[in-house]
């Protein structure tokens, strides 16, 4: 089985992580990259000296480069907006990205690069039949996740990890790319492609590649020219793997990705936020690529979690417990909303993070095309979601039939986390046999002492029950009796001795009211 690898490579992954809503069009941005610069926090005086990491496509067409420092860069174009890119957002996004391509592949890796990231997607096994239309409908639909998650990439696919890497990262340069961002080398045919790149995609080091353009040998293909006896001198411990790179030899492994064990993903506000408006705004981009992360591992949540962190030490969390579990985009940012309605804010927040929780294995039932499946069964989750966020968990449930004799004790709400999905809870009928043809509407739990009501009908006799609240000697008839507007009324007429009853005026004929009929 012949191996085929697509790699994304994401060139201007440092300039969409340091983008606003409030950025028009393609403003003229520079990039320094706070993983290079540790101890940068503020973009002061002192980061004129520094090296820009990154630049947007208008400032590469005004004439700026990455390499150049910030003063000779200002001094060349006035209105270029310096960004500062926070450590560790590049492989937090990589992670993210690597995550929803487990939806087409289970082999992903992430190769970091300062300037040119690239995330890897084995496809050995998924391409046996029709593969070059498979290849290209992969391809495609790996170019379309990164742009939902707002990354503009290229897609090459080749033999190996390396040369797919390679291609993905310097094929631009050497104009193998054309406009639809796409390129397939040709199965087990790719040598002739890899000699039109430059020396940088060997990563040989600075001084090895200073030597060979001394020698005219700037390409991969100059490079198989050369004489090998002196080559093998000159590189050492490299020569081996640059051989074999040079000779189509690419049987690496991708390196090893692991996933985290509840994913989350975080916003930083510009300025603090002090109200909920735009931080709900916020939080809809967040939930999407958490949901694109859950996607990925084909699981669902059961809880999530949102951490406000303000200035200094200032933070609190909200906990958002879902009575099933949810993967949608819509639906978890519908539950987050209607929790998040009632919150107040204890102080003015300056980044915000999401975690998922309780990973639970996705139901993908609803996307059967052959299975019968009930709208309402989609639905329900979310909206038992927004009801707990809006009432509280303990008072949203399902109304169970029990099998008891007393009407105050036939139902009783049930949590929703507590009903498994797609069960079916009996009806009255099917629970027990009814005693009378009609039930009540309504029945108290604690029944209210009342005058003697004019009696239609007996309903039910019950001779000693619960002789713990009522005597040994209880004797209990409840009535269907008449009130004075006419309403027919559940009433209890109890035969009580008055020990067990002291408070009552006349222990042997007690009323009181348990409810009313419909």
């Amino acid at each position: 089985m012949l191996r085929r690898v697509l790699a994304v490579a994401l060139p201007l992954l440092p300039v969409e992580l340091v983008r606003t809503e409030r950025d028009q069009g393609d403003p003229c941005l520079a990039v320094l990259d706070g993983a290079r610069h540790p101890s940068l926090t503020t973009l002061d005086r002192a980061a004129a000296t520094l090296r820009l990491d990154a630049v947007s496509p208008s400032a590469w067409r005004e004439g700026i480069r990455p390499g150049q420092t910030l003063a000779s860069a200002t001094a060349k174009l006035a209105s270029l907006e310096l960004r500062l890119l926070p450590a560790g957002a590049m492989e937090q996004a990589l992670v993210r990205l690597a995550e929803a391509f487990l939806a087409l592949s289970p082999q992903v890796a992430t190769c970091m690069h300062p300037h040119v990231p690239v995330v890897l997607v084995d496809a050995q096994g998924l391409l046996e039949r029709e593969a070059e239309a498979r290849e290209h409908a992969l391809a495609e639909a790996m170019r379309l996740i990164a742009a939902e998650l707002g990354h503009q990439g290229r897609v090459a696919v080749a033999d190996g990890p390396w040369a797919a890497e390679a291609l993905a990262r310097y094929g631009k340069a050497a104009g193998i790319f054309g406009k639809n961002q796409r390129f397939h080398a040709p199965w087990q045919a790719s040598g002739s492609l890899l000699a039109r790149l430059p020396l940088a995609a060997l990563a040989l080091g600075e001084e090895h590649e200073a030597w060979l353009a001394g020698l005219g040998v700037h390409t991969l293909g100059d490079l198989t020219q050369a004489p090998r006896r002196e080559l093998t001198v000159r590189l050492g411990g490299r020569a081996k793997l640059v051989l074999e790179r040079l000779s189509g030899l690419d049987a690496d492994p991708l390196p090893v990705f692991h996933l985290d064990e509840s994913p989350c993903e975080s916003h930083a506000f510009e300025d603090e936020c002090a109200s909920l408006e735009p931080m709900i705004f916020a939080i809809r981009g967040v939930v999407s690529r958490l949901a694109a992360r859950l996607f990925g591992r084909a699981m669902a949540t059961r809880a999530l979690v949102v951490r406000f962190r303000g200035a200094g030490e200032s933070a609190e969390s909200v906990r958002v417990e879902l009575p099933a579990a949810l993967h949608r985009t819509e639906d978890l940012f519908a539950v987050l909303r209607a929790r998040l309605a009632s919150h107040r804010l204890a102080s003015p927040v300056r980044e915000l993070t999401l975690q998922a929780e309780l990973l639970a294995p996705r139901d993908d039932s609803s996307g059967h095309l052959f299975r019968a499946m009930d709208r309402g069964e989609v639905a329900l989750p979310r909206l038992l979601g927004e009801l707990e966020s809006h009432h509280g968990a303990e008072n949203v449930g399902f109304l169970q039939v029990s099998e008891a004799w007393r009407p105050e004790d036939r139902s009783r709400l049930v949590p929703a986390s507590a009903r498994p999905s797609g069960t079916h809870e009996p009806r009255l009928a099917e629970s027990f046999p009814r005693l009378q043809p009609f039930e009540p509407l309504r029945v108290f739990a604690k029944p209210v002492p009342v005058e003697p009501l004019e009696v239609m009908a007996p309903y039910m006799h019950l001779e000693s029950p619960e002789w713990w609240r009522y005597g040994e000697e209880a004797d209990l008839l409840l009535e269907a009796a008449r009130g004075g507007d006419g309403a027919v009324a559940l009433v209890e007429h109890a035969l009580v001795p008055r020990a067990a009853n002291e408070n009552a005026t006349n222990a042997e004929e007690l009323t009181r009211l348990w409810g009313w009929f419909g």
